[in-house]
């Protein structure tokens, strides 16, 4: 199943400030990739359709504000796949309760 989108949304209102919020639906379309490593640079891109998302360190010599940030992206990913495992199990084992009654 192909049901995967993404979307932009800018939401102003008198005297509030302006806010942007990007969100992705993820399908196979998606690429997500670490790139920058030659110019020790990095950087993580996410892509889906005509959407992309870059994130990556401040500019200049590498700071430990860098790495925890970093670290704190990658912690958020690893709980982030967790959920989602979770849940794909938790909803195979209904299926399969469900066929097998």
């Amino acid at each position: 199943m192909n049901g995967g989108y993404s979307y932009t949304a800018i939401t102003s209102a008198p005297e509030e400030p302006t806010t942007i919020g990007v969100s992705f639906h993820l399908d196979d379309t998606a690429w997500i990739r670490a790139i920058g490593q030659e110019r020790e640079r990095p950087q993580l891109t996410i892509r889906h359709g005509h959407v992309t998302a870059d994130f990556a360190p401040t500019l200049g010599p590498m700071t430990d504000s860098d790495v925890r940030i970093a670290r704190e992206l990658a912690e958020q990913a690893a709980l982030y796949a967790e959920l989602v495992e979770r849940l794909k199990a938790e909803q195979d084992a209904r299926e399969q309760n469900s066929t097998a009654a």
